[in-house]
């Protein structure tokens, strides 16, 4: 004899998207079925933690490598929250091992221009005192390898503010025709003018000084081609999908180790959620 429930998921005007068989047996044992579009499990977001919007867009021209990526950002602003931010989801994660539900998946990614020596006294300012448990110390000690960092290779002394995108500035500016023409071979009219509208862009980057970098990009914005300029309008992606296309080893450079790290927890989160006793739905339209 055994005890069966059968649901009905997914009601639409089309019909039904799938059937949940729940069948209990007498010895306890739970057995659940799933057929039709439910059959398939949930694979939820890994989290991102950043400080602006900016570094989201970096990691955005990042994800265009990959098939799939799904990441959900949370935004530190400074740097400094980013480390109790982390450690606040670890603690919670942690006690998720002993139930079914998928540990989360996160990492921290600051924009590079903070010395490693300030990442951690800020990592140990977090807990004070000698009487603190083990699980607090794991997670404590589990901060610095999941805490990262952009590559910036100019740390101009005399760049106080938006040392970030002074780099993309430079790194930007650092292209020429050869490697743009080896990368698109223009080979119409329409192709060379874009070619030209670039090159005088890169020169108008060349003349901006500024005491705050943070401005860059909106300087940047007041530059008005000859011919319109495709994407230019999305000018941050512009730029950095310029430093990717034509100046791979500055962008590699920049960006290598973020990519692998992003590869990895994807893999990491994906095994969770299929090793995970539990079925998620993702109910977002």
């Amino acid at each position: 004899m055994t005890d069966k429930k059968q649901i009905n998921v997914g009601f639409q005007s089309i019909g039904i998207m799938g059937v949940k068989s729940i069948e209990r047996r007498k010895n306890g044992d739970t057995v659940e079925t799933r057929t039709g579009s439910f059959a398939r499990k949930h694979i939820g977001s890994f989290f991102l933690v950043v400080e602006d919007l900016l570094a989201k867009q970096v990691i955005d021209v990042i994800s265009c490598d990959f098939l799939n990526l799904p990441r959900r950002y949370i935004f530190s602003g400074v740097w400094g929250n980013q480390a109790a931010c982390l450690f606040g989801f670890l603690m919670y994660s942690k006690q998720l091992e002993s139930t079914n539900v998928p540990q989360f998946s996160i990492l921290a990614i600051d924009d590079g221009d903070i010395p490693q020596s300030e990442r951690e006294k800020r990592i140990n300012k977090l807990l004070k005192g000698n009487y603190f448990g083990d699980e607090l110390k794991v997670a404590k000690e589990n901060l610095n390898r999941l805490m990262l960092s952009f590559k910036l290779e100019y740390l101009d002394p005399g760049v106080k503010k938006g040392l970030p995108e002074y780099n993309h500035k430079k790194w930007f500016e650092e292209i020429k025709k050869e490697a743009i023409i080896e990368a698109d071979n223009p080979s119409n009219i329409y192709e060379e003018r874009q070619t030209e509208s670039l090159l005088e862009l890169i020169e108008f980057s060349k003349s901006i000084s500024l005491d705050d970098y943070h401005d860059y990009y909106q300087e940047l914005k007041k530059f008005t081609p000859k011919n319109t300029l495709a994407m230019f309008h999305m000018t941050e992606y512009f730029v950095l999908n310029s430093i990717k296309k034509y100046n791979r080893n500055k962008w590699d450079l920049y960006t290598q180790h973020i990519k692998n790290a992003l590869a990895s927890i994807d893999e990491t989160n994906k095994n969770n959620f299929i090793k995970a006793d539990i079925y998620f739905e993702n109910n977002r339209s």
